[in-house]
């Protein structure tokens, strides 16, 4: 696995999630393990991880190889690599629970939005 180090502006495609029922430190930390990597290597360490972020940074990824078949003049994927993956905070759903003396309080759920850009390794 070959990290490599993306100095070029010109993305070749680019996909986002918004608004995703998930912690955004839980899908960064899986989207600094990605970052850098060649779309295979991503693709393996993505499917090997078990948990509910890597579902949701496998089908981003999926959708965003299939933007640069469609979109761009790629043909062959395997020459992507993944370029930068931004994970930030959403908007909260708000929730509310009763407790003592009649009052409520506020359950705060966490939303994430993510986006992440490919770019061609043959472009450098």
């Amino acid at each position: 696995m070959k990290n490599y180090i993306i100095n070029s502006k010109k993305e070749v495609s680019q996909a986002s999630l918004n608004s995703v029922r998930a912690n955004d430190h839980k899908i960064n930390i899986l989207a600094s393990l990605v970052r850098g990597l060649n779309v295979d290597d991503a693709y393996k360490i993505l499917s090997s991880v078990n948990s509910k972020p890597s579902k949701l940074l496998f089908d981003l990824l999926k959708s965003c190889v299939a933007n640069a078949k469609s979109n761009s003049s790629v043909k062959n994927p395997g020459s992507l690599v993944v370029g930068k993956i931004l994970v930030g905070r959403g908007s909260f759903i708000k929730r509310f629970m009763p407790c003592g003396r009649g009052k409520s309080a506020i359950l705060r759920k966490n939303t994430a939005n993510m986006s992440m850009y490919l770019y061609d390794i043959n472009n450098f």
